[in-house]
């Protein structure tokens, strides 16, 4: 354990000491950013996952950083970056959000919902139906507590990667089943996956709406960009810092993943 352990130090320092080279040598690799709208709501979203596609496969805490990172702020427009890079050669093209807000309008003190970052036609399906309705067989209150305890661990804080991925995985499984042929309900047996569009690196952003269960309620809006680095183009310096921090992640994960894979088995990845 304590070697391992070293190791994972060793290689994350070599990798944060490199980014900057690997930027330049023409090593491409792909973030997103997400753009959270908020103005209209007194209570923030915290917790937050993502879940992209094709080039992931376990749900990635944007709170990585550190515990205060990955919250979108009430009453703001908030711009968050997933911290974990896809380092695949090509882009993802799907995403879905999942989040916590607490004491809305009318709750009792202490009240959570389940908060989904969703495309605008689930939207329509979801708006006043249920939890029960809209995601049969899952509990509201042990989604969150599973997402609370997949995001209570990050880059030198928190819990260890093996005491947090329970709920990593549980959050994941969960959005897995919102892909298509899966989502929300809708007439005549079928069904909307609330995954939206990610657009194509450097392109147009693409919209979506941030909606609060147990009942489907838009309390927020959104929008998504992706953007290449690498061989295409190369980042300012003023951002290899937070990509060095991104890639030490990525192989802080890894590890992480390695050493749970005889109890736990990851996620699969979507088909859209």
């Amino acid at each position: 354990m304590i070697k391992s352990r070293i190791s994972r130090v060793a290689f994350s320092g070599l990798v944060l000491l490199f980014a900057p080279v690997l930027c330049q040598a023409g090593f491409i690799y792909f973030q997103t950013f997400y753009s959270v709208n908020l103005t209209d709501l007194n209570r923030p979203v915290t917790n937050i996952l993502v879940q992209e596609y094709p080039g992931a496969n376990y749900a990635q805490r944007l709170n990585f950083p550190g515990p205060n990172a990955g919250i979108a702020a009430a009453g703001a427009v908030t711009v968050l970056d997933d911290p974990f890079l896809n380092t695949d050669p090509t882009p993802n093209t799907i995403s879905l959000g999942l989040g916590i807000v607490q004491d809305l309008p009318n709750d009792a003190a202490g009240q959570k919902h389940a908060v989904l970052f969703m495309n605008h036609s689930a939207t329509l399906l979801s708006n006043g139906l249920s939890w029960g309705a809209a995601f049969p067989g899952v509990n509201e209150d042990q989604l969150i507590a599973d997402l609370e305890l997949g995001t209570s661990g990050g880059f030198n804080w928190g819990n260890d990667f093996n005491t947090l991925a329970p709920g990593l995985f549980n959050a994941a499984q969960f959005m897995n089943s919102l892909a298509s042929p899966g989502g929300i309900p809708g007439p005549g047996g079928s069904h909307t996956s609330p995954y939206f569009a990610l657009p194509p690196p450097q392109g147009i952003a693409v919209d979506f709406d941030v909606v609060a269960f147990s009942t489907g309620r838009v309390i927020g809006t959104g929008s998504v960009t992706q953007s290449q680095f690498g061989a295409a183009a190369t980042p300012e310096p003023g951002t290899f810092l937070t990509l060095s921090l991104a890639l030490g992640g990525v192989a802080w994960v890894r590890r992480r993943r390695a050493m749970v894979a005889a109890s736990i088995a990851p996620a699969q990845p979507l088909r859209s």
